[in-house]
């Protein structure tokens, strides 16, 4: 059933592009082991099966036209143990108990180590990954095969260096050090900000089966969530300096669920206006000017320059208060996408918001824009 003959990279790479996104990218090979580009040593891949398409190189193509960095995601290891229970249950002859399926589900016995040669096998699969799509962020669901961790990072890391190019490997839980990588939480959060950058990869789309249960894959019952839930995480991450990884979950013909597709455009047309108070900035605790603090109440600071940010997560209404932050007297504050006054004093260790605009320029997150004393 996974043709994806109506899966278009180019206008997929451009609905990322003008929903704000900075780096985006596929799936590269999931749990089952089925890659998504033109395998030479496999022949349980994309190209010379189901698509009939290097979806890896394609996407690729297009996501880098759009100006956005590479992303590419592997899943297969350290998920050995995945097909144990089909290995239990399954009569000889079938499906995972099938020889004709060996090289794809492997031939283990339930319970036991990854062996070396399969770690081998997956270290050469994802060397290729790099050598042929040159991707700049690899995110690891775990982390590289345990016993070429360090092989694959200088690999990778000089390749890069060869390259020209900055290239980052992001993973999940603690199998990689943090000076030489990105700790990705999933569909989860930090409490404070951290110095070390990080992100969290977390679904467009809502939850299905179970009411825990994210939907990375399509689900004809999971709708795109709340945007205003979407934007917030967004927000809330960045003033912790974290970054937000976002799962769109396709059909098997390569289409995105119109839930989806309206829910990017609705993120898209917030960015439009946010998207300075986010890009290239610091949490703005990290710094002593203005405040040093990274939230207060429901507001999230973030700093670049001389400037603070104040995003409001609820709407605002004035006199409206932005607790422990002092302003440059005199000075204008902003409300990005207005092109209104605003009217404001210091009182105190505050700024008082004394009028707003009586139209909004957005309906969630809004964000101030104030020049702060060094």
């Amino acid at each position: 059933m996974f043709t994806a003959e109506k899966w278009d990279p180019d206008r997929w790479a451009k609905m990322f592009k003008d929903a704000g996104a900075d780096f985006a990218g596929p799936v590269a090979v999931h749990h089952d082991g089925f890659e998504l580009w033109d395998a030479d040593n496999d022949n349980w891949n994309a190209y010379d099966m189901g698509p009939k398409r290097d979806i890896v190189k394609e996407m690729g193509e297009a996501v880098r036209k759009q100006g956005m960095k590479y992303f590419a995601s592997v899943h297969q290891f350290p998920i050995w143990w995945y097909f144990d229970e089909g290995r239990k249950l399954c009569p000889e002859g079938v499906d995972v108990n099938d020889p004709k399926f060996v090289e794809f589900y492997g031939d283990h016995e339930p319970g036991t180590d990854i062996p070396e040669d399969f770690q081998e096998i997956w270290y050469y699969k994802i060397l290729e990954l790099v050598d042929k799509y040159q991707p700049d962020q690899l995110w690891f669901d775990g982390s590289p095969p345990y016993d070429y961790q360090k092989d694959f990072l200088a690999y990778y890391f000089n390749a890069g260096e060869e390259w020209g190019k900055e290239v980052m490997v992001s993973h999940k839980d603690t199998q990689l050090p943090l000076f030489c990588s990105v700790l990705d939480i999933e569909v989860g959060r930090k409490d404070e900000p951290s110095m070390h950058k990080w992100q969290t990869d977390i679904t467009l789309g809502g939850f299905s089966r179970r009411d825990d249960f994210p939907s990375w894959g399509y689900s004809h019952n999971a709708e795109c969530r709340p945007i205003n839930e979407i934007i917030d995480g967004i927000v809330d991450r960045i003033s912790k300096n974290g970054a937000t990884l976002l799962d769109v979950a396709p059909k098997a013909d390569g289409t995105l669920p119109e839930s989806q597709i309206e829910g990017l455009k609705k993120i898209g047309e917030w960015m439009s206006i946010n998207k300075p108070a986010l890009y290239a900035i610091e949490p703005a605790s990290f710094g002593k000017i203005g405040t040093d603090q990274w939230r207060a109440d429901d507001f999230r600071f973030t700093r670049k320059g001389p400037f603070v940010y104040a995003i409001k997560l609820e709407k605002p209404v004035a006199p409206l208060i932005i607790p422990g932050v002092r302003a440059v007297s005199d000075s204008k504050i902003e409300l990005l996408g207005s092109d209104e006054e605003i009217k404001w004093h210091q009182k105190s260790g505050n700024i008082v918001i004394e009028d707003l605009p009586e139209k909004l320029p957005c309906d969630y997150a809004w964000s101030f824009k104030i020049r702060v004393i060094r």
